[in-house]
């Protein structure tokens, strides 16, 4: 499964946060303007950046939750 996080190195994330806000929201890595978190972003189906570096898609083990009480025990 994957998961969706903001990009660890603060000082990356925040300069391209900044840029973004600059931008109206949008993306300032793609041609045709979108907003951020681009689509491309959104159905990448693997590991990695986004185009822009704020943030990051890693992948994280399924969590099987019980399906009954007597499962909990």
């Amino acid at each position: 499964m994957l998961k969706i996080i903001a990009n660890p190195n603060r000082e990356q994330y925040q300069k391209i946060t900044n840029a973004i806000k600059d931008n109206d929201g949008k993306c300032c890595c793609i041609i045709q303007p979108t907003k951020c978190m681009c689509d491309y972003f959104k159905n990448q189906n693997k590991p990695g950046p986004c185009i822009c570096g704020r943030f990051i898609k890693i992948e994280v083990p399924d969590v099987v939750y019980p399906t009954s009480m007597d499962e909990w025990r």
